[in-house]
């Protein structure tokens, strides 16, 4: 077996070169299978809770939630916070959500332009399931999370 063989064979394991090999159409000749649509929406960022937002809406300081893609997200938590970013003059489109427990955080952001840095200071508003707030959204967040991945976020 080649030495580039055996690095491929190594290699064929990694879900993401197994996202990268379909794009290109090499993956069956690879012996990849097809990722899911899920495996290759899902994004790979994190919030952790700050004091403000435990107080505010319920959740604990210190959790770190998991950020889902906005198409996994139930209909009636997109339509709340579309509602809500436009209300506060934030960009639909650039909200990032975040699950905890049955619930959706949505991060709402400005905009998202690719390679802008994702500061302090958007707006926060958590959901039910359902659509239903739990808490009162902000515009303006001060100590809501005490971490975030990326803090850099490529254009939708």
């Amino acid at each position: 077996m080649s030495s580039t063989t055996s690095t491929l064979h190594a290699l064929r394991e990694s879900a993401a070169l197994g996202a990268v090999l379909f794009a290109f159409g090499w993956g069956s000749a690879c012996g990849q299978t097809p990722p899911s649509k899920a495996a290759v929406l899902a994004p790979s960022g994190s919030l952790v809770v700050g004091p403000s937002a435990a107080r505010d809406f319920d959740l604990r300081a210190g959790d770190t939630l998991p950020e889902v893609s906005a198409q996994t997200v139930p209909g009636e938590v997109n339509s709340a916070a579309e509602r809500q970013a436009t209300e506060y003059s934030f960009a639909p489109k650039c909200t990032r959500y975040f699950t905890a427990s049955g619930r959706y955080v949505a991060l709402l952001i400005k905009s998202c332009r690719a390679g802008e840095v994702l500061e302090d200071g958007q707006g926060m508003a958590v959901y039910e399931r359902s659509g239903q707030a739990v808490g009162r959204p902000t515009p303006w967040l001060s100590d809501h999370y005490t971490g975030l991945q990326p803090t850099l976020r490529p254009a939708p």
